[in-house]
């Protein structure tokens, strides 16, 4: 389990369609990682990920007449062959633009060159239909803590989930596991029972097996079949998901040890602390007890 930050990792490059560069040469691997979206794939995912970077690579002059609101300016000619200072997350979601299209693309192969993982080249802000403000660059957002409170998945089953999943209970408790994670086998069958017993309570749970893929990063059909066995022999029989590149995203990137349970309201935005580790039925009964008082008492505030 010590090495499952490192795994989620590798999983999060392959779900988002990036390769390993053995056996490339140093233009085809800029060329398989290249990403260029419309203006419209970036202002979704602008709206999607509130921590995307918007990066203006024009100049101080140019952006101060006109920028993308929120955007941090790196001109492209500062890029050289070491990470910006205003870059320090190598695989934090970036979107690039300048005038036309040509300082982006720079900028973009340039930063792929650096390390970055995760680079979306937009083009030009000529093309951009949704308001720009002028002015000096705007002191840098502060991050939002993770949050589930926008992701596209699938049960194991291959039914479309997302955050509406939340939005009929006031508490869901995400219980993270895998196939191989012996404590997260043994606490199954009591989160099984809790689920019955919790019923039409306003509370449920929801799985995420974090070990459903193959080699290629496509999730493993044989994989899948194991977990489905786990769930009905534990009768664990509450809804598991995959873990989709938005749920790594989202939050599954930052797991270190399963199993790994935190809690959500009905939007998606996590409550209360995480906890590692299994627990008694009893002792999870008492935590979710504390967790629904306590929402219960925000809401009548």
């Amino acid at each position: 389990m010590k090495y499952l930050k490192r795994i989620l990792g590798i999983l999060l490059i392959f779900s988002m369609l990036f390769f390993s560069a053995c056996g490339k040469t140093e233009e085809q691997e800029i060329k398989s990682e290249y990403n260029l979206i419309t203006t419209e794939e970036a202002y979704q995912r602008m709206n999607e990920n509130i921590n995307a970077v918007i990066l203006d690579v024009r100049t101080q002059e140019e952006y101060n007449a006109g920028h993308i609101s929120g955007a941090i300016l790196v001109p492209n000619e500062t890029i050289k062959d070491n990470k910006p200072d205003k870059l320090p997350d190598l695989d934090e979601e970036i979107l690039i633009y300048c005038r036309s299209g040509n300082r982006s693309q720079q900028a973009a192969e340039k930063l792929l060159k650096i390390g970055y993982t995760n680079v979306y080249d937009f083009g030009g802000i000529q093309d951009w239909t949704y308001g720009i403000v002028t002015g000096e660059e705007e002191p840098a957002k502060e991050k939002k803590e993770p949050s589930m409170s926008w992701f596209k998945t699938t049960d194991l089953e291959g039914n479309a989930v997302t955050q509406d999943i939340f939005s009929e209970y006031d508490l869901t408790m995400i219980n993270v596991w895998g196939t191989y994670c012996s404590p997260c086998l043994k606490e199954m069958p009591d989160l099984g029972n809790i689920s019955r017993e919790y019923n039409e309570t306003g509370f449920q749970i929801i799985g995420i097996s974090i070990d459903m893929f193959a080699a290629d990063g496509s999730f493993s059909d044989d994989k899948i079949k194991t977990a489905k066995e786990i769930i009905d022999t534990t009768d664990a029989t509450y809804t598991h998901l995959l873990p989709s590149n938005d749920l790594i995203k989202a939050k599954l990137r930052e797991i270190d040890v399963i199993p790994y349970t935190f809690f959500v309201d009905s939007k998606g935005e996590i409550v209360g602390k995480p906890y590692v580790g299994s627990k008694t039925e009893e002792k999870w009964k008492k935590i979710i007890e504390e967790q629904l008082e306590a929402i219960k008492n925000e809401s009548n505030q």
